[in-house]
């Protein structure tokens, strides 16, 4: 299996900016050429949280196809991470490199240059680096600094998760800065955009959210890389339970490697083609959340026979009508998850708001493969089950957020919560809401 072929929508999503006629390889060996280090000492990395944005980080930039340094105490697993497979962080993160993307391997000890430097929270680094960022986290926020700070300790994953987003991000912008002499005439924005980052906070939901680890029962709507990024962060909560079912038609193939979560190479044959993605998904190993695969593409015809969906929905396919078919069926609670290039989105949906039509009113037909990376996939996941667990724990969705944005290349502009308008005078939730009333 070949490199190139699992990093081909990664090379698409380069493209963006660059001129046109650059060769792949000229791409690839940019990614290859740059060079990250991860840094942890025993004290920062002692936490659940610390712990998993550490392992998202390295996760994120090698399957960007980035070379990654571990600079780190191999400190024991304070709780689940998978996919790791051994108990010991940098051991496990050792040993699952190869699996992940071809060629790829974690390297072990202090680099001494780097293109970036990510440091958790105020670990101590003397090595020499084009650009150093620090990282922290609390419960349910990431922060991103040049200064260093301590990391809060904290058993619940989901802050240090959006952490090791913005390392995944900063990765692959350090990489895509080698490439700035390449930039298309109208990329006028490209240094800004590919800027390390200054000062930023993500706050994926308030301090004061309960955290609730039932998640009763629900319905999946894809097993790609949306899905993935979601059930990787719901897997990292220690006593996570709940019983889905997931819709996904298609199988496996390497170019699902560059941004699968939860996804192996060992999979894979030698062609680079693998088993159904719905049942691979359901042999993942997520602790308290169990799955049963439903190898079908989800459409009306399905949608009739299968009769309503479960209270709980989570939708990350990339065709727009299959969303819409999803809402007609599903008169619960419907998180639709999407990215759309260097932007993550999620839209929230029940009876009292707008429907995932309103939200998602305009059908795009893909022509040709899609172009994305690791770390904008992982966004809109991480968002999704950030959405997921709040609704777990009652916390209902306001009209001024049902409408989530990021843009991982520059994290200073925070997660934007927005509103979405009734579109359609026959929009499910409008004319449910009406008969309610």
């Amino acid at each position: 299996m070949k490199r190139a072929n699992a990093l081909n929508r990664t090379v698409l999503l380069m493209r963006d900016f660059l001129r046109a006629g650059v060769a792949d390889d000229v791409l690839l060996d940019a990614l290859a050429g740059t060079r990250v280090a991860l840094v942890g000492d025993a004290a920062n990395l002692a936490s659940h949280s610390a712990q998993s944005a550490f392992v998202t980080a390295a996760m994120l930039a090698g399957r960007c196809g980035l070379s990654v340094s571990i600079d780190a105490a191999d400190v024991e697993l304070a709780g689940p991470q998978p996919p790791l497979r051994k108990r010991r962080l940098v051991e496990a993160l050792v040993d699952i490199g190869p699996s992940l993307l071809p060629g790829l391997r974690f390297d072990v000890g202090r680099a001494a240059t780097a293109d970036l430097a990510v440091v958790f929270g105020d670990a101590h680094w003397n090595g020499t680096a084009a650009a150093i960022v620090h990282l922290g986290a609390d419960d349910w926020s990431a922060w991103i600094s040049a200064a260093p700070r301590c990391w809060t300790t904290t058993a619940w994953p989901i802050g240090g998760l959006a952490a090791g987003g913005l390392a995944g991000g900063e990765a692959f912008k350090a990489a895509m800065r080698k490439l700035a002499h390449l930039r298309h005439e109208d990329a006028c924005t490209f240094g800004e955009l590919f800027a390390p980052a200054s000062d930023a906070l993500i706050a994926l939901a308030s301090p004061k959210t309960p955290k609730a680890i039932d998640l009763g029962s629900f319905d999946i709507v894809s097993a790609g890389a949306v899905t993935h990024a979601a059930l990787y962060g719901l897997a990292r909560v220690s006593g996570i339970r709940g019983v889905g079912r997931v819709f996904e038609h298609d199988r496996l193939a390497i170019s699902n490697a560059n941004r699968y979560s939860l996804m192996f190479l060992d999979v894979l044959d030698p062609a680079g083609n693998g088993p159904l993605k719905a049942e691979d998904l359901a042999r993942a190993g997520l602790g308290g959340i169990v799955l049963e695969p439903i190898c079908r593409y989800f459409d009306a015809d399905l949608a009739r026979n299968l009769g309503p969906l479960a209270p709980v929905v989570l939708v990350g396919v990339d065709d727009i009508p299959a969303r819409w078919e999803v809402q007609r069926a599903s008169p619960g609670w419907l998180a639709v998850g999407a990215t759309s290039h260097y932007q993550a989105v999620l839209t929230l949906h029940d009876m009292n708001l707008a429907c995932a039509r309103c939200g998602h009113y305009a059908d795009d037909p893909a022509v040709g493969p899609v172009a994305t990376a690791s770390f904008v996939s992982f966004w809109a996941g991480l968002m999704q089950a950030t959405a997921m667990l709040q609704r777990a724990a009652g916390v209902p969705v306001g009209r001024g957020e049902q409408m989530w944005w990021l843009s991982p290349l520059r994290p200073e502009a925070g997660l934007r919560k927005m509103p979405i308008p009734f579109h359609f005078g026959d929009c499910p939730c409008r004319l449910l809401r009406a008969a309610a009333d």
